[in-house]
């Protein structure tokens, strides 16, 4: 009986907790990671090599140690950092969406608002809509399906900006054929 009591007490060990109320060293390296990005957050030129040597370690380390704490890469990293100092500062309606975007560190507004809406569901414009109505506020949390952002800008929006562009050099020609058609005339009828 007595040999049974002490196979219970070993086989089933009491889970003691220990209460420390100190950061694990992955919780102070999170924080200065995070402050870092804050840190240069205005900055656009801040890259993931220019990240990893203000931290001071290579970067394939930085990327190895956050993918383990936090499942993201590097740029997924800082970009979301970006985009929730983003969403604070629309929150406080300091600026406009575009406003936001540069100052947070995209170099492209339209960018940011693809960045945004992958990330909170919602494009930013519509933050201030919704803060306008309180009882929708508990709804601008991130969606929980949305895991991928995209690293670049796409780039059927460069070739738009592009067809854009041919499109008034076409629209430009045009008019001023129109204009000078007139002109010309006459000139041709001398001859």
């Amino acid at each position: 009986m007595e040999r049974n009591q002490s196979l219970d007490y070993y086989s089933h060990p009491k889970i003691v907790m220990k209460n420390t109320k100190e950061p694990s060293q992955n919780e102070i390296l999170l924080r200065r990671l995070r402050q870092i990005v804050l840190l240069n957050l205005t900055n656009e030129q801040f890259s993931v090599e220019r990240f990893s040597k203000e931290v001071g370690i290579s970067r394939s380390h930085l990327h190895r140690k956050l993918k383990l704490l936090t499942g993201k890469s590097i740029s997924q990293f800082i970009r979301e950092i970006r985009l929730e100092e983003a969403k604070q500062l629309l929150e406080d309606k300091h600026a406009t969406a575009s406003e936001v975007a540069f100052m947070v560190g995209f170099s492209s507004s339209s960018y940011f608002n693809t960045c945004f809406h992958a990330f909170y569901g919602f494009p930013p414009g519509e933050l201030k809509r919704r803060n306008s109505d309180r009882s929708s506020f508990s709804k601008l949390e991130r969606p929980p399906l949305i895991d991928k952002l995209p690293e670049e800008v796409p780039s059927n929006t460069i070739s738009w900006q592009k067809g854009l562009v041919l499109f008034f050099i076409i629209l430009m020609a045009l008019l001023l054929s129109a204009l000078l058609l007139p002109m010309i005339r006459p000139l041709v009828e001398l001859k």
